[in-house]
Parts: C-alpha cells; structure tokens; sequence
C-alpha cells in the first residue's frame, strides 16, 4: 500500500502492479526455510566417489604434501574425497569427467 496526499484528505490507495519493485531476496547465513545449505560433503569410498564422477561436471585435483584432495562438482553439490598421493593416481584414471589441476 502506498499513501497518497489528496489536498487536505489522506488516503490509502492500493500501488498498481507494475508499481510494484521486486525485492531481491535477502543474503543470509542460513538458507531459508525450505531451502538446503550448499555445504561440501566428504565423501570416504572411494566406490561411491566414483560413481558419484559420472553425474559430475568436473574433478578438482589438489596436492598437498600429505594427501590429495579429489573435488567432484555436480549441478547441486560440491563432493570431496582425500587421499594418500599414492592411490590418487589410480582413482583419476578411473573417473568419468574433466579433469583439472588446482
């Protein structure tokens, strides 16, 4: 509703549509009710990890000294496995997306 000054009368006049601005909706911490937190997920089979490649848009390969982060990024979630160096290899040649060093 907006209010509008007639002369010395003050009325209450309901906006027309096209009046109306859209709000954008409001930046939160938390997701709003009804809506899921866009969280990583780790995940620890290296099976399921696998499996999981074949929906995926693309694998991010991160190496640390100590371990290999595996990152899958699917249309909804963002998937992560770690790993020893030594068995990463092998599980990059068995995934079915991009693949991109980091």
């Amino acid at each position: 509703m907006a209010l509008f000054h007639s002369q010395t009368k003050i009325t209450w006049q309901r906006q027309k549509p096209q009046q109306i601005k859209q709000r954008k909706p409001h930046k939160t911490s938390r997701p709003r009710k009804g809506e899921q937190a866009h969280m990583p997920k780790e995940i620890f089979d290296v099976d399921e990890f696998i499996e999981i490649s074949r929906r995926a848009e693309y694998c991010d390969i991160k190496r640390l000294e100590t371990m290999v982060k595996l990152k899958l990024r699917t249309p909804k979630k963002l998937y992560t496995l770690k790993v020893e160096p030594t068995k990463a290899e092998e599980i990059v040649k068995k995934l079915n997306c991009e693949i991109r060093e980091i």
